[in-house]
């Protein structure tokens, strides 16, 4: 896959995000109502399966999405974490970091008011696990954390 490829996926995410309203859901947990979390993987698994017809949950780690390019057996392009709590961020970022992905995206969803102060606090978390992983952007592949809130998406490139 082409860097030209890989940052088209990113760019995809992100578009999607921008265009997915929520609602009340950031915060519902109601059996009638879909979770804002459900909300965005159910978003990713519509788009992927138009384009790329597989999807599955990955092995026992349970990572929220998993794309493929349409086979089994197939490359894993995109490997997302979505998290409503920005403290899961690190979690799921050793999940992220344990799987051969050329594109890794974690997504944190909230309605707080200190949304951008929570999310900046998990990023801080998550850059020092890269270095003490020793990680880089040729042996990790592409990394992107998203903040959605009502208002906005905000995207940022940690490797």
């Amino acid at each position: 896959m082409s860097s030209e490829e890989e940052n088209e996926i990113i760019d995809e995410v992100e578009a999607l995000l921008k265009d997915l309203n929520l609602g009340d859901s950031y915060t519902l947990k109601s059996a009638d109502k879909k979770s804002a979390h459900s909300q965005v993987i159910d978003a990713f698994k519509k788009y992927w399966n138009n384009k790329y017809p597989y999807f599955e949950r990955y092995g026992q780690q349970y990572i929220d999405f998993v794309g493929k390019d349409g086979r089994a057996e197939g490359h894993i392009l995109l490997v997302m974490e979505v998290d409503a709590r920005a403290s899961g961020g690190v979690k799921n970022c050793v999940k992220l970091a344990n799987t051969r992905s050329t594109n890794k995206v974690w997504i944190h969803i909230s309605r707080s008011e200190d949304a951008q102060e929570q999310f900046d606090r998990a990023l801080y978390d998550i850059q020092r696990l890269l270095v003490m992983r020793e990680e880089d952007k040729e042996s990790f592949g592409n990394f992107v954390a998203f903040l959605k809130t009502p208002e906005e998406v905000k995207k940022v490139v940690l490797l």
